[in-house]
């Protein structure tokens, strides 16, 4: 799979984003974009807020609500 960059995405905290993992619990939620990170050599990941608890998601799995 390739690496997606946050920069590639668009997106910024406070965006609401849809997550985009089949197969899951999580699967078609939404929810606020809480922080996004990324570190050199690492899986770049977005928190996202939802019911009240912040979630940690890789970028290839969110998209602009």
């Amino acid at each position: 799979m390739q690496e997606v960059h946050a920069s590639e995405l668009e997106l910024q905290v406070g965006d609401l984003v849809l997550i985009d993992w089949p197969r899951t619990r999580w699967d078609h939620r939404r929810g606020r974009l809480h922080e996004l990170r990324e570190e050199p050599g690492r899986r770049s990941y977005g928190f996202v807020l939802l019911d009240g608890i912040t979630v940690r998601y890789p970028f290839a799995r969110l998209q602009r609500a």
